[in-house]
């Protein structure tokens, strides 16, 4: 069955884990909701999806993405049962490399709240906590400040998460962003470690991790 599912950007998703409970006589499949990377073929759908921990999954049903041959990072939610991936929701969040600014440029470091960070293979996550009242607008980017070179030749990048915010959006309830940078390429260029800066409503947080 061919089903449209949209892949789109959505930086406000809980980031739950839902399991479905179990009835007397009927057991339902648990409903994951992870960090996956989403390979698309020639034709634009989705041919598999990756998770974090190297499982590949192939959807039961046809999903159309906007672009074909892509890797899009998403949040997805689904279940696994014999073997079939029931895929229920799927939406990309912010995932480009680090970039470095000229001169010209303006580091926007609006504050924001950071509920959890975690390293996994190819991806730094976070998950942030944005107070706001769903009017203005907010933008994300990862910034590589420097690269530098400490004693015994351990070579860490320093990279500063960006938050800009605009419009009239008094800072109300919380809504979660979810994010993830990159660091497969720091990998196959040698670096050791990285640095993660975000600028909270209490001053700057780094978080370190090895690669």
């Amino acid at each position: 069955m061919r089903r449209w599912l949209p892949i789109y950007l959505c930086l406000l998703l809980p980031w739950v884990m839902i399991a479905c409970e179990d009835d007397e006589d009927d057991a339902f499949p648990p409903v994951r909701m992870e960090f996956v990377e989403v390979i698309t073929n020639s034709k634009s759908e989705v041919d598999y999806i990756l998770t974090d921990d190297g499982q590949r999954l192939a959807p039961s049903s046809t999903i159309t993405a906007a672009r074909p041959d892509t890797t899009y990072r998403c949040v997805c939610q689904y279940a696994v049962e014999n073997k079939a991936c029931h895929v229920y929701d799927l939406r990309t969040i912010y995932a480009k490399k680090p970039v470095r600014l000229t001169a010209s440029d303006t580091l926007w470091t609006d504050p924001i709240g950071v509920n959890s960070v975690w390293k996994g293979p190819r991806y730094v996550n976070l998950s942030l906590a944005l107070l706001t009242t769903g009017r203005g607008s907010h933008s994300y980017s990862f910034v590589e400040d420097t690269v530098m070179t400490s004693g015994g030749d351990v070579t860490t990048v320093h990279c500063t998460v960006t938050h800009r915010r605009q419009g009239d959006d008094p800072e109300s309830y919380t809504q979660n962003v979810y994010l993830s940078l990159p660091v497969y390429d720091y990998v196959e260029e040698g670096i050791d470690s990285i640095a993660v800066t975000i600028n909270t409503h209490s001053g700057p947080k780094t978080y370190r991790y090895q690669l």
